[in-house]
């Protein structure tokens, strides 16, 4: 997707959510990059890249801490966000609560508040939108890509925002969209759960 490595830094109550890309710096394997952080308290580090010599996918997890009292992640149920003249919608099976270990379709929508007005989206890492999924208690994360694609065959007013969820484990999960609308990159949150039995 377009980068060699992807970071994800998210803070304790999952409202300070960057996605970043190190870039090379120095001797062979050193990356750098640089993050601002707005809450306190322990904030973990995601990395995800694929390794030239396994050809495998590697997830590795660091943490730092910025000082102060953290605020405790407050997760509810909302699918649905306003903000900035838009409306950001995650429609899913059952209105944000979901089967653990089940594979579940997900579906984001974008609309725009005014009458006629339409919503152009660009790429953000060769796709039209990347979902990043932080359970309650910051022990890992999901990272889900659209299942179609094929850029060039979708419109960029309506592109296909579809996505697959499998959670393993029951809990409460913070979902951050990434999407480019209008020429401005985007974060926009929804809160889900995952209940034990179907």
């Amino acid at each position: 997707h377009t980068e060699r490595i992807h970071l994800m830094a998210v803070d304790p109550s999952l409202t300070d959510y960057q996605h970043l890309h190190p870039q090379p710096a120095g001797a062979p394997g050193h990356f750098e990059f640089e993050l601002t952080p707005t809450k306190a308290g322990t904030y973990n580090v995601y990395l995800d890249f694929i390794s030239l010599h396994s050809q495998r996918r590697v997830l590795a997890k660091s943490e730092f801490e910025v000082a102060g009292a953290a605020n405790p992640a407050q997760i509810s149920k909302s699918t649905t966000i306003s903000a900035d003249g838009y409306i950001f919608e995650l429609q899913t099976p059952g209105q944000g609560r979901f089967p653990a270990g089940e594979e579940s379709q997900l579906e984001l929508m974008v609309r725009p508040k005014g009458e006629g007005a339409s919503v152009d989206f660009g790429l953000v890492m060769g796709a039209y939108a990347h979902l990043v999924v932080f359970d309650e208690q910051g022990t890992g994360f999901a990272h889900l890509h659209p299942q179609n694609p094929f850029i060039d065959q979708q419109d960029p007013n309506n592109p296909d925002l579809r996505f697959s969820f499998f959670p393993g484990d029951p809990g409460k999960y913070r979902l951050w969209a990434q999407l480019m609308i209008d020429g401005e990159e985007r974060f926009v949150p929804f809160d889900l759960e995952v209940v034990g039995d179907a």
